[in-house]
């Protein structure tokens, strides 16, 4: 009998859902055997519907009630009951149901899941026996795999497995699935168990040719490994300590790929079309000259400031036996400006105190930078502080170190007038022995 949306409790008694979907993706004549309409679930006697199990996503597709059709938007295990989540409750449950699980979703699900199991044995192969699964997610459109493993997989290593899935698709191996083997004699034949999962005496045991892949699996497979059609593995990274994780694409979603990147590839060789070399030599070449390039624009900027700094040096005015040295700096942003303050220091002589300013190349702030030569820090000369009182006469302020600091300001329309008047504001924050 059906549960009439009170719960499970009221219609699943001692009936138990049955699995029927490895061989077909179609049932009729399935009966309700409990609901709940609050949660939008469903559970039948009998589904093609595959529940979410062993890192593969559960089914989607259709339930048809006496011609009225709904759509079940995922299929997990509830309790030990195979339940199906659906967008909204038919008028009546009291009918057969026809459960159509959508077979292309489920076939793309299907390549990726024995792709996984060939990139398992691959990665044994290649690694290490070490190499065990730790966890899996098993999609229609990618797969993600995680496994033992205390190093990164080199970039060759990677190759190696992804070649070696390929070949066992090109040989289109059948796949032999044992629905009822004794545990002990599926380990005896090699198959592999997977970590934290438990087994019951009885296991299923999925192979693709029993000298490279033997698993004990309850997920939905191809029927023969040429169904894959190109495996393509797409990044490898660590997840834990000790843990790798792999994702990987399959089927169509591998041909999508190859075909973009293609076209990615086409498009940037029309770019060197009058080129008689290859793209990637071409493509070295233009990285190269770019680096110089910006070596020599960064030079030549340093050459500028530098003679910037040169007419700062030049205009040197003396306020009560301290030699001051002020100038803007064209284009300027705050770490420029505190280089060009260093630079500065090193080239003042002593007794000076040198004050930079700069327009933020946005326009919307001025920077300071103020710099006291060491003979002057022992008598008190701070930068802090005549960085902290320039910045408050164009709406900012800031400090730092006695030797330099740095400032700014939100009024850079009155940092000319400052820099300008810097012989009279510096009087106020110079100590009388100085």
């Amino acid at each position: 009998g059906a549960g009439s949306g009170s719960g499970f409790g009221s219609g699943a008694g001692s009936h138990q859902s049955e699995f029927v979907g490895y061989e077909q993706t179609a049932f009729e004549g399935a009966q309700v055997i409990a609901s709940d309409e609050d949660a939008g679930l469903i559970i039948l006697d009998q589904t093609p519907f595959y529940a979410e199990k062993g890192g593969q996503i559960g089914d989607t597709g259709t339930l048809n009630f006496d011609g009225e059709v709904i759509q079940v938007t995922d299929t997990q295990i509830v309790g030990s009951q195979i339940t199906h989540r659906v967008d909204r409750f038919p008028s009546t449950l009291k009918c057969p149901v026809t459960a159509i699980v959508d077979a292309e979703r489920r076939h793309r699900i299907a390549k990726h899941h024995t792709a996984t199991h060939l990139m398992h044995a691959a990665l044994r192969e290649v690694l290490g026996p070490g190499a065990e699964q730790r966890g899996s997610l098993v999609a229609e459109g990618h797969l993600r795999f995680d496994f033992n493993h205390y190093e990164r997989v080199s970039v060759e290593d990677l190759r190696r497995v992804q070649d070696r899935v390929n070949e066992q698709i090109q040989r289109n191996i059948a796949a032999e699935i044992d629905p009822k083997v004794p545990y002990r004699e599926a380990l005896a034949r090699g198959a592999t168990a997977l970590f934290g999962e438990k087994y019951g005496d009885v296991v299923r045991v999925v192979t693709f040719d029993p000298a490279f892949s033997v698993e004990l699996c309850g997920g939905t497979h191809v029927r023969a490994t040429g169904e894959i059609g190109l495996f393509i593995l797409q990044s490898e990274g660590s997840i834990a300590t000790g843990v790798r994780r792999v994702e990987a694409i399959a089927g169509v979603d591998a041909v999508d790929m190859v075909t973009r990147e293609r076209t990615s590839l086409e498009q940037t060789r029309r770019q060197f079309r009058g080129l008689r070399r290859p793209v990637e030599e071409s493509v070295a070449e233009l990285l190269e000259a770019n680096r110089l390039l910006q070596k020599e624009v960064e030079k030549l900027r340093h050459e500028r400031l530098s003679a910037q700094l040169d007419g700062v040096l030049d205009s040197m005015v003396t306020v009560d036996d301290i030699h001051l040295a002020t100038g803007q700096i064209d284009d300027a942003d705050m770490d420029m400006l505190r280089a060009q303050g260093q630079e500065l220091r090193q080239r003042l002589n002593a007794s000076s105190v040198g004050i930079l300013g700069a327009r933020d190349p946005g326009g919307q702030k001025a920077y300071l930078v103020a710099v006291v030569t060491d003979d002057l820090l022992s008598k008190g000369v701070n930068a802090g502080k005549i960085a902290g009182h320039f910045a408050r006469q164009i709406g900012g302020g800031g400090g730092g170190r006695p030797e330099l600091a740095t400032a700014g300001g939100r009024e850079p329309e009155k940092l000319g007038a400052v820099l300008e008047n810097a012989p009279e504001l510096i009087r106020s924050v110079l100590p009388a022995s100085a």
